[in-house]
């Protein structure tokens, strides 16, 4: 039975709309695709999503950012002065910065206090020590792990103010110096008075003429304001560490930088606070006489003496102990055997290096690493 013409016809008419209509539909999609791809507005991910595939290579050190500085913090039984200090870096204007901080076994909650407050913030790097490794331990292990192009070594009682990175940064670009120190004051704790370093009175803006006579004699900066280039980290390794282990390893860091021959510069205007409250290690002058004499000048002497003369050598080890002998005269100072054996064998030319060496200098009335201690720095590559 076939189908009457006016039905056929009928059927043809609604075949021929929906081509028109089907026409159009494509029509319409190809004028909203080209439209999309040539208006510049941001298109949705999945327009220009790469697919990765089994031979497709990801670069995964591009993810771990380089910071321009790293601000090494060693910390240990650091409450409540550490949270100020934090606050003080986190208040800087230059902002391309790490806080790198190790914890030295506190037993006060420093530990806890820090994962609570500041464990999943980017910006910082969160270490602990199994056990204590004192000051210069710690140094060498964050020196060691710092990533940044400068180093800013910032003790956790001490305070930064909010453009110190800055200027010293630009600084230290402005004049291709290795080391930037900037001035700073006592802040003592107990009246809040403040007062500057009488070393630092004849510092001048710029660059620092004769660096290593310098730092030997008048000893101007605090490590805690200054930063350094990373990069002089091979030259100032000796016996596997960066500093000794020692009362005074700021200084020592400093003079190992300008035996290397580091470029010396200086940002005159206050930028820190030292804050004086009886527990710094800069409070115990006889403790820091030892280890001057007895450490870190015997284990620099021949290199102290080319880099600044035998007479400056002798007259700054005279003017040592001229001082001394005058604390013991005043009541300041006790008798030390030790520190009296020291100064006569320097004034001998005949100093003793530290006696004790396992894996560098390490002092055995200081830090002893445990047996099978093995050296990060030693093994770096």
């Amino acid at each position: 039975m076939h189908d009457h013409p006016d039905r056929r016809s009928g059927q043809l008419d609604t075949r021929r709309a929906c081509a028109v209509d089907l026409l159009d539909h494509v029509v319409l999609a190809i004028l909203c695709s080209t439209l999309l791809y040539s208006v510049p507005f941001p298109q949705p991910s999945w327009l220009h999503r790469t697919e990765v595939t089994s031979t497709t290579e990801i670069d995964v050190t591009a993810t771990i950012r380089t910071p321009r500085v790293s601000v090494c913090m060693p910390v240990y039984n650091a409450l409540p002065l550490i949270e100020s200090t934090i606050e003080s870096v986190l208040a800087q204007t230059f902002t391309d910065f790490e806080i790198l901080i190790r914890d030295d076994g506190s037993i006060d909650g420093t530990r806890e206090w820090l994962e609570e407050r500041y464990g999943g913030d980017p910006r910082f790097r969160l270490r602990y020590n199994s056990q204590n490794y004192d000051v210069g331990g710690q140094y060498n292990l964050l020196f060691h792990e710092a990533r940044g192009d400068y180093i800013l070594k910032l003790d956790a009682d001490d305070i930064i103010l909010p453009n110190l990175l800055a200027r010293l940064v630009a600084q230290a670009e402005r004049l291709d110096a290795d080391f930037v120190g900037a001035a700073y004051e006592w802040l003592d704790m107990t009246d809040g008075s403040q007062r500057r370093p009488a070393s630092q009175e004849e510092l001048m803006d710029g660059l620092l003429e004769d660096a290593a006579r310098a730092i030997l004699i008048d000893n101007p900066y605090s490590l805690c304001f200054s930063i350094w280039r990373r990069s002089l980290l091979p030259a100032i390794e000796r016996d596997g560490q960066y500093v000794l282990h020692t009362e005074t390893c700021d200084w020592e860091a400093q003079l190992r930088m300008a035996l290397a021959g580091a470029r010396f510069a200086t940002v005159t205007d206050v930028l820190g606070l030292y804050r004086l409250h009886g527990h710094n290690r800069s409070s115990r002058p006889q403790r820091q006489l030892r280890s001057v004499v007895r450490d870190t000048l015997p284990y620099w002497f021949e290199r102290l003496e080319l880099a600044v003369g035998k007479a400056t050598l002798g007259d700054f080890i005279k003017r040592l102990l001229a001082q001394y002998l005058r604390g013991l005269v005043r009541g300041r100072s006790a008798l030390d055997r030790e520190i009296l054996i020291a100064f006569a064998r320097l004034l001998g030319r005949r100093p003793r290096r530290p006696d004790r060496c396992i894996d560098g200098m390490w002092r055995r009335d200081l830090i002893v690493p445990p047996s099978g201690y093995d050296s990060p720095f030693s093994q770096r590559s």
